[in-house]
């Protein structure tokens, strides 16, 4: 399966890779020891899984992303506007999106009802994008609007909580439970201001903090991955991107798969399940802005253990 095509761009500073693709990430793997339990806590995570990407404000809702890169960007359902909306849930023209000294502002058409925080939009409104965030969200209807900031540009995602994407989603295509496939790991920390070059989708670049590097056997076979943080602190756990023979077979997302794994001990043990190895959201919508894998990351075996590639991706 093809990888995603990367776009030339200017290469500067994104928000943290995870982050950069959305909030709605997979808990991390906690160790348990119980075969059984781990199949039902297998299930019970896939159930999660669904919920961020078939939820009201999931991946599967999202239906349009647009670059506020001119000094006037125009957002409605006709055809000509810069970032296209529904038209069965949006009029031609709501407004229009101002760059202000490098902050966008709203500007709604006369009598589009417009709300944010459940209060009507009496005029020009300024827009908080998602880093630093909280974003502003502006809703029409079942509309929810806010700006995104990647490598120093602003856009505008918009969601659907009626998209036709979210309501008619089936389950997640996985491969069946491998209790082998949750191997024991030992994490090797980085030296201190280690860092890891990342590229996203859009072929912007930025090198993140870099956790270290989990050891781990596979079918007799030594392999390693690097990771990052998944969160603030190390007890946080790790996360780690990556791919492995069965994305070049279309088996899995050719974007490669995320895992996150659970904060090792004190003595760097920790466990990576590949039963909880997932699809980017580029492997369900054009709207998303994965970060790709490492070719450090990527792993010369087949991981026949979570999710298989979503239909039509």
């Amino acid at each position: 399966m093809r990888r995603p095509r990367v776009l030339p761009v200017v290469l500067l500073v994104v928000p943290a890779w995870l982050a950069a693709c959305g909030a709605s990430s997979p808990r991390p793997v906690e160790p348990s020891t119980a075969g059984s339990s781990l199949e039902a806590d297998w299930a019970r995570w896939r159930a999660e899984r669904r919920e961020s990407l078939a939820g009201p404000d999931g991946w599967l809702s999202l239906v349009a992303l647009g670059w506020l890169d001119g000094p006037s960007t125009t957002v409605g359902s006709e055809p000509t506007a810069q970032v296209v909306l529904p038209a069965d849930h949006a009029p031609p023209r709501i407004g229009r999106i101002e760059r202000r000294e490098g902050a966008a502002w709203l500007v709604p058409e006369p009598g589009v009802a417009l709300t944010c925080d459940g209060a009507p939009i009496p005029g020009a409104l300024a827009l908080t994008p998602d880093d630093p965030g909280p974003p502003t969200v502006v809703e029409l209807g079942p509309l929810r609007m806010h700006v995104i900031a990647r490598a120093g540009r602003l856009g505008l995602r918009v969601k659907d909580r009626e998209s036709p994407g979210r309501l008619h989603f089936g389950d997640l295509a996985v491969f069946p439970y491998d209790p082998a496939l949750r191997v024991a790991a030992r994490f090797e920390p980085a030296a201190e201001g280690a860092t890891l070059p990342i590229v996203n989708v859009l072929g912007q670049q930025v090198d993140e903090p870099l956790a270290g590097r989990l050891h781990f056997t596979v079918g007799g076979r030594a392999l390693s991955l690097l990771a990052t943080w998944a969160g603030a602190t190390p007890a946080d756990g790790l996360s780690v991107m990556l791919r492995d023979t069965t994305s070049d077979e279309g088996a899995t997302y050719g974007g490669g798969r995320y895992l996150e794994v659970a904060a090792p001990d004190a003595d760097g043990a920790t466990w990576v399940d590949f039963n909880r190895a997932y699809t980017p959201p580029c492997g369900f919508t054009d709207f998303a802005t994965c970060p790709l894998p490492p070719a450090d990351n990527e792993l010369p075996v087949a991981i026949t253990a979570g999710e298989r590639a979503p239909d039509g991706h």
